[in-house]
C-alpha cells in the first residue's frame, strides 16, 4: 500500500492548463525564443532595427498596412512573453469590454497592441475553445449538404431560367432577355422584355407553363 498526497486540481485550473497546452502545441513560440531575441536586440540593436527595448520590455515594429491610412498610431507592438499570452487573450476576448468577439475581431483587437509568433493561430484556438461562445453563439460554419445531380426522366421535368442584360435596345424597347432552357433536351427559348421585373418574368413563365 502506498500513501500518495495529491492536491486535486479545480475545474478552472484544469481548463487553464488545457488551454495553455493547446496554445503551446499550436505555436512555435517558447520562452527560449523570447529570451534569445531580447538578448540579441539588446546587444546588437543596429542589426535588429525593427525591434527595440523600452523599460525592460521588448517591442516589435509592425504597422497596420491594412488600414485606409498607412500611418498606424501604435506601430510598435509589445512582444508578449509566453507566460502572459493566455492573460492577453482573456483580456481581449473574455472581458465585458471585449464582448466575446469572433476570432477575426479578437485578432484585430489583440494585434493593435501586441505581437508574438503564432498570434493568429493562438487567437483562433482560444476563441474556438471558449466555453461561453460555444454555448451561446450559433455555428457560423455549419456542415453543408452534399451536392447531388438530379436524374432527369423526361422532357420539361426541370427548367433552367436566367436573365441577360443587353447594352442596346431593340426597336420595341427591349434590353433584357429571359433565357429558358429545358434541361433534358437542352432546348432553349429566348424571351425579350423591357425590364427585369418580377411581373414581366412571371408572364414569361406563364407562357412557358401554359403550353
Amino acid at each position: 500500500m502506498f500513501d500518495i498526497d495529491a492536491d486535486p486540481l479545480g475545474w478552472e485550473e484544469v481548463v487553464e492548463k488545457t488551454i495553455r497546452n493547446r496554445l503551446q502545441l499550436n505555436s512555435i513560440y517558447g520562452q527560449d525564443w523570447y529570451e534569445t531575441k531580447f538578448k540579441l536586440v539588446r546587444t546588437q540593436p543596429d542589426r535588429f532595427t525593427e525591434w527595440k527595448i523600452e523599460n525592460g520590455e521588448l517591442f516589435y515594429y509592425q504597422p497596420d498596412y491594412e488600414k485606409a491610412i498607412i500611418d498606424d498610431e501604435h506601430p510598435w507592438k509589445k512582444v508578449v512573453k509566453p507566460d502572459d499570452v493566455l492573460t492577453i487573450l482573456r483580456e481581449n476576448h473574455d472581458t465585458p469590454q471585449a464582448g466575446h468577439l469572433g476570432k477575426d475581431k479578437t485578432y484585430d483587437r489583440v494585434r493593435q497592441s501586441y505581437y508574438w509568433p503564432g498570434i493568429s493561430q493562438d487567437v483562433k484556438t482560444y476563441v474556438q475553445d471558449c466555453e461561453i461562445c460555444t454555448k451561446v453563439k450559433y455555428n457560423q460554419n455549419p456542415l453543408k449538404g452534399p451536392l447531388m445531380t438530379r436524374p432527369l426522366q423526361q422532357p420539361w421535368a426541370q427548367l433552367s431560367i436566367d436573365t441577360v442584360v443587353s447594352q442596346t435596345r431593340t426597336k420595341k424597347g427591349n434590353s433584357n432577355v429571359v433565357v429558358v432552357q429545358e434541361l433534358y433536351t437542352k432546348y432553349i427559348e429566348l424571351f425579350p422584355i423591357r425590364h427585369r421585373t418580377g411581373k414581366l418574368i412571371a408572364k414569361v413563365l406563364d407562357t412557358v407553363f401554359d403550353r
